[in-house]
């Protein structure tokens, strides 16, 4: 683990190497210079030209070591420092050399643990993986602060702080590794970045807590800085709902169809007989239309529906289970309270012990009246059938 005596070292270490001391001014920041900036010192030519942002000095100098042989036998393949600010200059100036994959790619023939686990955290940064994650994930922390993509959440801090712990690791390193680690572990202490939620148990805590302040705007605001792996599982959600809503609506639409198609009427009919010779068509009594003077008035079965409160469309009203062959039906409709009780015959559709009768748009009050003719029936046996009649509205 790396321990404040560590720190001290490596910092003592790096006052009196200029290489070192350069790559700390580097990455806290400082003005890098070196005595010697002659173009033969390439390790020291590449941090000047990082440090300073000059492009055109990195592609020479790079340029220069991409000619050199590539091979497991080449020191300079090994050369942590040096293959560390190929990276990091080939990063920042747009990635324009390709041979470094040939030289991490050598340097996986030394069999050693800790270079092999160095070239696996090399060969993820050349691969752009910037994840705080896999072997020595402390190199990472300081690359990526230097090209300024360093957001460093808990769980990542946790996780490099738990790698530096690894016993007699940091006796291991080099000492241009032991400066990164050093760094690493500042960054996870003291720079790790401030979020205000880095989960979604802390996210949901945040809105129960803010729920009372928060209005549409900030609540739109909220929903469009959501990162994509809570928006995905929120988007995905709310379309499940939806269409689980959707569903249950339409299955409630069609049971209510069912229902009105099948139930009996919400129209109240009041089953009492009611004097034929009160109502006339045309100066001819009901009793007179249906029957010619045929039949008497133990035939007919009559009734009506108490006064409708609301208009309504057209509709239909169908009546059955009649058990006994029709004759004929009138079925009108009647306002008591319009003067001299106009009335509406309405139009309809009989078998032997059915009919439909087809309602037009009515006003409110108005009233359905029901005359049916039956071929000689006793009065009980039309009492009969009018305790079993079943009438269903449509529409």
């Amino acid at each position: 683990m790396v321990s404040l005596n560590d720190s001290v070292d490596v910092f003592e270490v790096a006052s009196s190497d200029e290489k070192l001391q350069a790559v700390l001014d580097l990455i806290e920041g400082r003005n890098v210079s070196l005595s010697d900036a002659s173009t033969s010192d390439v390790r020291g030519s590449l941090l000047l030209a990082i440090a300073n942002c000059d492009d055109a000095q990195f592609n020479k100098m790079a340029g220069q070591v991409s000619a050199r042989s590539i091979s497991a036998s080449a020191d300079w393949c090994h050369d942590d420092f040096l293959v560390f600010l190929l990276l990091l200059g080939n990063q920042k100036f747009g990635r324009k050399f390709d041979f470094i994959s040939k030289v991490l790619e050598v340097r996986r023939n030394n069999t050693n643990a800790i270079p092999q686990r160095i070239n696996e955290a090399f060969s993820a940064l050349y691969r752009e993986d910037f994840a705080i994650s896999g072997e020595f994930a402390f190199v990472k922390v300081p690359f990526i602060s230097l090209i300024g993509q360093l957001n460093i959440n808990s769980s990542e801090a946790r996780y490099v702080f738990k790698s530096l712990r690894e016993p007699n690791l940091f006796r291991q390193l080099s000492p241009f590794f032991k400066v990164l680690a050093v760094k690493a572990y500042d960054y996870v202490l003291l720079d790790r970045t401030n979020f205000e939620f880095e989960s979604s148990s802390q996210l949901i805590s945040l809105v129960s807590r803010e729920s009372k302040n928060l209005s549409l705007k900030n609540l739109f605001h909220l929903v469009l800085n959501l990162p994509l792996k809570f928006i995905v599982p929120c988007l995905i959600t709310v379309l499940t709902l939806t269409v689980l809503i959707y569903a249950v609506i339409r299955f409630g639409v069609e049971q209510y169809d069912n229902f009105r198609r099948n139930s009996p009427p919400h129209i109240d009919i009041e089953k009492t007989e009611f004097q034929l010779d009160d109502i006339s068509i045309v100066g001819k009594s009901v009793f007179e239309v249906i029957s010619n003077g045929q039949y008497s008035k133990n035939n007919l079965l009559s009734f009506k529906s108490e006064p409708i409160n609301s208009a309504r469309n057209d509709f239909v009203i169908e009546v059955a289970n009649i058990q006994s062959e029709i004759k004929d039906v009138i079925v009108f409709v009647q306002y008591k309270s319009y003067g001299a009780r106009p009335l509406i015959v309405v139009p309809l559709q009989i078998n032997k012990n059915s009919f439909r009768a087809f309602v037009p748009e009515i006003k409110p009050n108005a009233q359905l009246v029901f005359v049916i003719l039956f071929d000689k029936l006793s009065s009980e046996r039309i009492e009969s059938i009018r305790k079993k009649l079943v009438l269903r509205v449509e529409g």
